[in-house]
């Protein structure tokens, strides 16, 4: 049984069984999992010709990485040539992401790389600066390839950029991802807009430079430079709330000036 997250979305199963030289009977097939025999969790599909044996989402997380015995009945069938031989042809049908449909069956080409992604951070208008500090966090784009709005589904846990500017995830599949940095270096302007980098066999091939290893072609990157200077509050956050309560005391100050100027005159 394919091996799913606990909250796969997507799981799938289906095992596809066509006899050559054999008349099969798929009333009795049965299925067999850990030394159990299972009634439930499946269904069955005659294809006149063979079947098709399609498990439950829940069957599948129900029993990942397990081994699945299918037996039936058949009768062989009559051949004219004594040397023909009786041959099955099965497979089983899987889906290789989790979370989306992408199936395919083992003979198909199923090659998946691990790719990569790292950040260099540096000093707008000076590339030769590295910036030490800055945090990260890289995340999937949604159904539309755009960033999430709220970034939801964080792909690698939030990192700090080294001392040559640097910071990286593995692992992943291909598709397009969005580095969002989350906390500027000190002395410079955050610059929250997500950075777009695409993981695929054309567009990922470089190394990790935070490795010795100069040998996992599988990488992309994203230069992502920082201006100096302190960062500009956000929108409705304490920095503005301080500006509000500044202004707000040099108004009352003022008016304070100008009822003790005009007490003054009258005296």
């Amino acid at each position: 049984m394919p091996n799913y997250p606990a909250n796969a979305t997507k799981a799938k199963a289906v095992i596809k069984d066509t006899p050559n030289g054999l008349d099969d009977d798929s009333s009795t097939v049965t299925v067999n999992v850990g030394g159990t025999d299972y009634t439930e969790g499946f269904t069955v599909a005659d294809a006149g010709k063979g079947f098709t044996v399609t498990f439950t989402q829940a069957f599948i997380l129900a029993h990942p990485g397990e081994a699945i015995i299918v037996k039936y009945d058949a009768v062989l069938e009559a051949v004219d040539n004594v040397t023909a031989t009786s041959t099955n042809t099965a497979t089983i049908t899987y889906n290789t992401n989790p979370y989306v449909d992408s199936e395919v069956e083992p003979g198909d080409e199923d090659k998946q790389n691990n790719y990569g992604v790292y950040v260099y951070k540096y000093e707008d208008g000076n590339t030769g600066k590295a910036l030490e500090g800055a945090k990260f966090i890289l995340v999937k784009a949604n159904d539309a390839g755009n960033a999430p709005a709220d970034p939801q589904v964080i792909v690698g846990t939030e990192a700090t950029t080294d001392a040559a500017g640097h910071v990286s995830w593995e692992g992943l599949k291909a598709g397009t991802y969005f580095v969002i940095e989350t906390a500027a270096p000190a002395g410079y302007r955050l610059d929250s807009n997500p950075v777009a980098v695409v993981l695929s066999s054309t567009a990922a091939t470089l190394d990790n430079p935070m490795t010795d290893t100069k040998e996992e072609q599988y990488y992309n990157k994203a230069e992502i430079p920082n201006t100096p200077g302190a960062s500009l509050p956000s929108t409705g956050g304490i920095g503005t709330t301080i500006f509000y309560i500044a202004g707000i005391v040099l108004v009352l100050g003022a008016a304070a000036i100008i009822i003790a100027r005009r007490k003054a005159e009258q005296n």
